[in-house]
């Protein structure tokens, strides 16, 4: 099974090669979404620092990169990356970090990842050293606590429609179950991690300039379902409950299930048929 690294990059060039390199043997194909984001100072659309060299130096044919042909979120231009690898690697494994994240010791994992064992998971998390967060809550026992629990879940296989919905972090498959809660997971024992925050170069300080908060909500409540906003235990529940007595939880689910944030009441019009209108 192959694994193809996944990135979404806007002048990244500070930290952008190290990571790369950490990675290049190890993966079959990289994919860099590159553009910069709604609000975001910066007159230039794409990277501009040197951030696409670095990958066509490291990379070269192992690599596609994806130049946006407007200004995307980060939910948007990482749905970009999981389109593409879904339509030319659609068996493979979905590695996503960041370019400031460098990846260590991960040989045994990686050829873990590929084995028949590890066909049996559709979601592996890696663990990161978040040690920066101490400066953010400003307690050493806080982050030592964190540190041994920091696992991300990084890695999908197998997850139809998978998607980014509501945020960046959150990720959502053809029914709009979180995936971390529905599918089989594991976490990976050596592979880790490094994070290089405290080196990112960024001219943009603060998150409003990396994201127009009502460019990202009206793409939000167009692709989240109604659905997402249930637990999928309560949903599994209800399925079972509406399928003891007959009463075909399908046909009365599906009007729920269709429904985003972005959707009006159903109405009928003057010929009786139910239509459906969006914002």
């Amino acid at each position: 099974m192959k694994i193809v690294a996944c990135y979404s990059t806007f002048n990244d060039a500070a930290v952008f090669e190290e990571s790369l390199r950490s990675l290049i043997d190890l993966v079959d194909f990289v994919v860099v979404v590159d553009g910069a984001y709604p609000g975001t100072r910066d007159p230039h659309d794409h990277s501009w620092d040197g951030t696409i060299d670095i990958v066509n130096r490291i990379a070269g044919s192992k690599c596609s990169i994806i130049q946006c042909f407007q200004r995307l979120t980060e939910p948007q231009k990482r749905n970009l990356y999981l389109g593409f690898v879904k339509a030319n690697f659609p068996d493979a494994w979905i590695f996503h970090l960041d370019a400031d994240e460098v990846l260590r010791t991960a040989e045994e994992d990686f050829k873990w990842l590929r084995s028949e064992e590890g066909t049996h998971y559709q979601v592996a998390r890696i663990f990161r050293n978040d040690s920066d967060r101490r400066e953010w809550y400003g307690s050493d026992l806080y982050t030592s606590l964190f540190e041994r629990t920091c696992f991300h879940p990084r890695f999908y296989q197998g997850i139809p429609r998978l998607h980014y919905a509501e945020n960046h972090w959150i990720l959502r498959d053809a029914t709009g179950d979180r995936v971390e809660q529905k599918y089989n997971n594991v976490s990976l024992r050596k592979a880790w991690l490094e994070h290089k925050q405290a080196a990112r170069t960024r001219q943009s300080t603060h998150l409003k300039d990396f994201y127009n908060i009502y460019e990202r909500w009206k793409y939000e409540k167009v692709v989240r379902p109604l659905k997402s906003y249930l637990p999928f235990q309560l949903l599994e529940v209800t399925d079972r409950f509406l399928s003891r007595y007959d009463l075909h939880p399908q046909k009365y689910l599906d009007r729920v299930y269709g429904y985003t944030l972005g959707s009006r009441t159903r109405r009928s019009d003057r010929s009786g048929s139910r239509t459906q209108k969006d914002w």
